[in-house]
């Protein structure tokens, strides 16, 4: 713990220590870098200050504070924990473990991060980075995910925490593995706990952990269109039922199917969300994002109203409206989307001498 009072990096929830800001960040933090989360935090806690301001707060509200973070239902989960913890708990959120597991989108190690670094429990943590040195430290084989190392190496961090010192024990093995025990090249020579290492004491850091080799990456193209009516541009809205940014704002877009062009489906999407018909133009932008094991690219073309195509608007599956480009930066959008909104807003006269159709 001394060499974690030496070497810690100065993060804002390490000067927050209220349990509900330690919260957000770890929620953040879930498959998200140090450095992209620190701006939405600080960001956040301007906004949310307590629980009970978050608990107030309507969903689109938390929804756009989060976009760009992605994986929106952690959002959800900590606009639904926070009103729980207001119901349940007279907005204090729990110290207890086990009260920490019932809220929506807690699990094991949210809980037990909460718990050991607002409340100083010895409860243990694992995360990727203590994986990696408790794997290492001991020189563990197998997949620090499953049975039968998995359950071994939360017994290992809770019996490690020295009494007492939960609060300050936990983020030193964690910021261990985020800045000395690194995945390639570990900087052993520099590791405070490097004489009791088997790993570097049987020269295989690098081989350690073991993981099962990861999901096959699928590639996916899609198509979405620019819709314009005069000055403004067509969102739709994404069905609370949806699987993936539920109750989000977006440009109309669809897989490309096998037998269509890109410009055909962008077509289909308007016409399916809306019930209008449209004809694509200019190709507008390229956007390529991965959405966990999809690596999407996202075609966007200009595209023209050229009536209605027949079917009711209002039996299709979206909502939708027609928004001024100086008012998209008030809708919650996924990354992706924003960026097509990014684009729109800064070069709208741009996008006007784009517009070409007919060929």
């Amino acid at each position: 713990m001394l060499w974690f009072r030496a070497h810690q990096r100065d993060l804002p929830w390490r000067r927050d220590t209220r349990p509900y800001a330690i919260w957000v960040s770890e929620m953040m933090l879930q498959q998200t870098q140090v450095a992209t989360v620190i701006p939405y935090f600080e960001r956040w806690m301007q906004r949310f200050p307590t629980v009970e301001a978050l608990a107030a707060a309507e969903e689109a509200e938390v929804l756009h504070a989060w976009q760009g973070l992605g994986y929106y239902s952690r959002a959800r989960n900590l606009l639904r924990g926070a009103r729980e913890v207001v119901e349940r708990f007279d907005g204090r959120v729990p110290e207890d473990p086990a009260q920490l597991l019932s809220l929506p989108g807690i699990g094991r190690y949210t809980a037990g991060a909460i718990a050991s670094i607002a409340y100083n429990r010895s409860a243990p943590i694992v995360d990727g980075n203590v994986m990696r040195v408790l794997t290492r430290l001991f020189a563990l084989r197998g997949d620090p995910r499953k049975p039968p190392l998995a359950p071994r190496l939360w017994d290992l961090a809770e019996a490690l925490i020295p009494e007492g010192h939960a609060r300050e024990f936990n983020p030193a093995l964690m910021e261990l593995g985020a800045t000395v025990c690194t995945p390639a090249r570990p900087r052993c020579e520099d590791c405070p706990v490097a004489e009791a290492c088997e790993a570097r004491a049987l020269g295989i850091p690098e081989e350690l952990p073991e993981s099962a080799a990861g999901p096959q990456i699928t590639p996916v193209s899609m198509a979405a269109a620019i819709v314009r009516d005069g000055d403004r541009v067509l969102l739709v809205q994404r069905p609370e039922t949806a699987s993936r940014w539920a109750g989000m704002w977006e440009f109309p877009n669809a897989e490309v199917g096998e037998r269509e062009t890109p410009e055909e489906a962008a077509a289909r999407a308007v016409r399916e969300a809306t019930g209008l018909a449209v004809e694509c133009g200019a190709r507008a932008t390229t956007i390529r994002h991965s959405v966990t094991r999809y690596r999407i690219t996202l075609t966007v073309f200009h595209a023209a109203l050229a009536g209605n195509c027949g079917s009711d608007p209002a039996r299709t599956h979206f909502d939708w409206k027609w928004v001024h480009p100086a008012e998209l930066s008030d809708y919650p959008l996924p990354a992706a989307h924003r960026k097509i909104a990014d684009r729109i807003t800064i070069h709208t006269e741009e996008v006007q001498r784009e517009f070409n159709f007919g060929g």
